[in-house]
């Protein structure tokens, strides 16, 4: 009984203490750190830009699919969009050789 009350109320615990992260709809910050921005290769301009990644999403959701879209199938390209950006950020991602400076 005593491991289930206490079980119970780390639960509990845990749960209050990640509200603002549920409130902001946003990945706490020392998730992954340092992918808070990113540093995108632009060919038309021909250098590198850095945006924070929040924009760079907005941007490759547009650029993928209509607005028209379900908004189901909109959250999951964002999903796709940011899981491959924050693996090619992370310690141990991908580089990017043929632009280097860049994440993206």
């Amino acid at each position: 009984m005593r491991r289930l009350m206490l079980g119970l109320t780390l639960i509990a615990a845990a749960l209050i203490l990640s509200l603002p992260q549920f409130k902001s709809r946003q990945a706490p910050g020392g998730l992954f750190p340092g992918t808070d921005t990113v540093r995108l290769y632009l060919h038309r301009e021909d250098k590198i830009k850095t945006l924070p990644l929040e924009d760079y999403l907005v941007g490759v959701v547009a650029a993928e699919m209509p607005a028209e879209f379900p908004e189901e199938a909109l959250k999951a390209q964002a999903v796709a969009a940011r899981t491959y950006a924050v693996k090619r950020l992370t310690a141990g991602g991908v580089a990017n050789p043929e632009h280097p400076g860049a994440d993206l």
